[in-house]
């Protein structure tokens, strides 16, 4: 993989302006005219009561990003996933990895751990006043030899991830 963008809960694939195709997930039956037939099966887990989730985007306000709409589903209560990144026989690999996150309704603390290593601990999601600010955080440099575990560990209130993308550096 070199470059794959992944919307949790989203009704459908999207294009961005800047050219990026964010794949929805988990992945619906393809229409010929706008969906791309890809296969993903990321093992999620969710803690009880957690699930994919959206809400309208023409009547939800999202600042910070000009992709309000990746931002109008998430993974809620996500525990852990896992991407498979390089196949049988590729080499190992270094990746930058975006997490997609927005304020929410509640707040939430948790632990962010990428292939087991903790890298942002006691991370907060504040509530949003009324409108749902986008937070992005960008890992560099993560060696990856064949998949890519992300794992979410809550402390205070419900883990909501909403996107996450991977690029392969060169």
């Amino acid at each position: 993989v070199k470059h794959l963008a992944i919307n949790f809960g989203a009704p459908g694939d999207r294009k961005a302006d800047d050219g990026t195709i964010w794949l929805s997930y988990p992945r619906y039956a393809a229409y010929k005219e706008t969906s791309l037939d890809v296969k993903l099966d990321l093992q999620q887990q969710f803690a009880e009561g957690g699930d994919f989730k959206d809400i309208n985007e023409e009547f939800t306000t999202v600042t910070g990003t000009d992709t309000p709409w990746v931002y109008t589903s998430w993974a809620e209560g996500l525990t852990s996933l896992t991407l498979p990144l390089l196949g049988e026989g590729d080499d190992p690999a270094t990746y930058t990895i975006r997490l997609h996150f927005a304020e929410r309704d509640e707040p939430a603390k948790f632990t962010i751990k990428l292939n087991g290593q903790p890298v942002l601990k006691e991370f907060t999601l504040e509530a949003a006043s009324s409108d749902h600010a986008a937070i992005t955080h960008e890992f560099t440099d993560i060696s990856i030899t064949d998949k890519l575990t992300i794992e979410l560990e809550p402390i205070e209130g419900t883990t909501a991830l909403h996107a996450v993308e991977v690029k392969r550096n060169e």
